[in-house]
């Protein structure tokens, strides 16, 4: 195709759905310790093909943040368990129902 006939580059625009509508939030893990601590055994586990590296998962994951961020609120899992354990009693209950449950 010569200059004359391609069309300029189009930008790709994000759209993200959920089965049942727009998305009003997304609720995100940032990658750590347990990317780190990943065996052949865990990796198979959850269904990765080879043990990740921690570099490589953070800058993905960031670009993949930034793009929802784009069109969605995003919500990181640590701040909003920081946020419900302000209050000591559902602090308290929470410790109980984990120790329950191991």
């Amino acid at each position: 195709m010569n200059s004359k006939n391609q069309k300029p580059m189009e930008i790709t625009k994000t759209q993200v759905y959920s089965e049942i509508g727009k998305l009003d939030g997304v609720i995100l893990h940032t990658p750590g310790v347990e990317v780190e601590n990943m065996t052949p055994e865990t990796a198979e586990r959850a269904l990765y093909s080879d043990i990740l590296s921690l570099d490589v998962v953070n800058r993905e994951y960031e670009m993949f943040r930034e793009v929802l961020g784009k069109v969605t609120t995003t919500y990181q899992v640590k701040n909003l368990l920081a946020d419900v354990l302000v209050d000591d009693a559902i602090k308290k209950d929470l410790i109980v129902k984990v120790c329950k449950n191991t």
